[in-house]
């Protein structure tokens, strides 16, 4: 589950699936808490800034899944733009109607001007690196010159590698991974 997090200077286009999901493996969460006493809690304390969510094709998804629209999750959204699909959340300050300016290169979409990109080492809890990965984030997202998106190789450690699958990819799980889910899953009732 994700909290005090931040999403900043992203463009998601084109995605197979929600831009962003804010109750992912909500019914796993949900029994989880349940059979351990726990507090069920959903993402929050989530600072949102200046990202593009852009959709030129019919995938069947709105930007956001948020099944829990009426808790108080605290989150922030600050200069966010969509275009070409429904938010799937009631209107929101910080998340504006909004044709972006962008190109396509090399088969992604790029802003065409950065110019609202303040950095993130301003907003709460903010940190530039992670241990282990040679990594300057605001280096990395003002990068004007980026011929493509970050790679995995970009920013996850070797060992990570294998657990990942293809879910980014295609927004499905292989039967390999739901495998493994269904046994976490099982083990822990």
């Amino acid at each position: 589950m994700a909290f005090n997090s931040i999403i900043a200077d992203n463009v998601f286009a084109n995605n197979n699936g929600y831009a962003i999901n804010f109750n992912p493996l909500n019914d796993i969460r949900k029994k989880f808490s349940k059979d351990n006493n726990l507090t069920f809690e959903v993402p929050h304390d989530i600072v949102l800034v200046n990202n593009t969510f852009y959709n030129n094709k019919d995938q069947g998804y709105t930007f956001f899944k948020d099944d829990y629209q009426d808790k108080n999750r605290n989150n922030v959204w600050k200069q966010n733009i969509y275009w070409g699909n429904q938010t799937g959340l009631p209107a929101t300050a910080g998340l504006e109607e909004k044709q972006p300016d962008m190109i396509l290169k090399n088969g992604f979409y790029f802003p065409i001007n950065n110019a609202a990109q303040n950095g993130i080492e301003s907003l709460p809890g903010a940190y530039n690196s992670i241990e282990g990965i040679a990594l300057n984030f605001d280096k990395a997202i003002r990068n004007s010159a980026a011929q493509r998106p970050l790679h995995l190789e970009d920013f996850l450690p070797k060992w990570m590698y294998s657990t990942l699958g293809d879910y980014y990819l295609t927004g499905k799980l292989s039967p390999e991974l739901a495998d493994r889910l269904q046994r976490v899953s099982t083990s822990r009732e």
